[in-house]
């Protein structure tokens, strides 16, 4: 099962610690012009299923190979509709580099 899947599954299910299995010790993250870690995507993602309840809006897979993968989807921010796209990098079949950019529509 490819690393998108596998977070996909782990977003679904609100299982934030099967997510965090999948994030290399290494990890980076690109929001917009912030560089941030780990526990700053994990909170992210745990703000976003309390607001959202979920990441499934015309969700997406873009590319998905050995060492990247990028989805899209669209989202609710603050009463706005943007469409989101989250591009990793892997290593040892782990997300070790990542970036997102929301684009309002």
């Amino acid at each position: 099962m490819s690393v998108v899947v596998k977070v996909f599954n782990a977003i679904d299910e609100h299982n934030l610690e099967a997510l965090s299995e999948l994030i290399h010790d290494d990890f980076v993250y690109f929001h917009d012009y912030e560089m941030r870690t780990k526990k700053d995507w994990l909170d992210g993602v745990r703000e976003g299923l309390e607001m959202e309840g979920k990441f499934t809006d015309e969700r997406r897979i873009l590319c998905d190979t050995a060492d990247c993968y990028a989805i899209q989807r669209t989202a609710n921010i603050d009463g706005k509709k943007y469409r989101t796209t989250f591009m990793a990098l892997l290593k040892d079949e782990k997300l070790h580099r990542a970036m997102l950019q929301h684009v309002e529509l």
